[in-house]
């Protein structure tokens, strides 16, 4: 909840926001987002400021479909408070898809206000690709492949840095038809 931009604050609004039991001292402050890091701290500083959590999560071995709330929950957000996140995909790391219907990749959705993310790619976000056809039957052709699964999904703003691969799933081929 973003403090007010006008009219008085009192500290217990400050200390509900920023998360902050009693007794308060405004010092408890330095450095939060938008405030100072030393010096003086005036209550108008708060004036339309609001809470936020770093958390910075590495992807350092292969894995499927990889759902960056579902990991930040995991690593302990309590989903209420605005988050800033950098998700690192290590190099050499493929994180993938196990159906044409899931991603290989996604931010979740639902985040709030203030939330920032960052995804750095230096490995490979791949979706699957789709299932070949049935070959053909005497007298019939073979069907068609299936349509291959998409890599990323992105449910809220996000920032990429894409130093490796990010490719959705090829299509299945086609069936051969029936020998004569």
């Amino acid at each position: 909840m973003v403090l007010q931009t006008s009219g008085p604050i009192k500290f217990s609004q400050i200390a509900s926001e920023f998360e902050n039991g009693a007794p308060y001292s405004i010092s408890e402050f330095y450095g939060k987002k938008g405030l100072p890091a030393s010096g003086t701290i005036r209550v108008n500083d708060f004036y339309g400021k609001y809470n936020t959590v770093n958390i910075n999560l590495t992807i350092s071995s292969s894995t499927t479909n990889y759902n960056l709330k579902t990991a930040l929950l995991a690593a302990g957000w309590n989903g209420t408070t605005a988050v800033i996140c950098t998700c690192t995909i290590n190099s050499g790391v493929t994180v993938y898809s196990t159906s044409t219907g899931t991603y290989a990749w996604q931010t979740g959705s639902s985040y709030p206000f203030g939330t920032e993310l960052y995804l750095v790619n230096n490995g490979t976000i791949l979706g699957r690709g789709g299932n070949g056809g049935s070959g053909g039957s005497t007298g019939s052709n073979g069907t068609s492949g299936s349509g291959g699964g998409p890599a990323l999904f992105a449910g809220h703003s996000i920032s990429i840095t894409n130093n490796g691969r990010i490719a959705g799933g090829g299509g299945g081929a086609g069936g051969g038809g029936a020998a004569s």
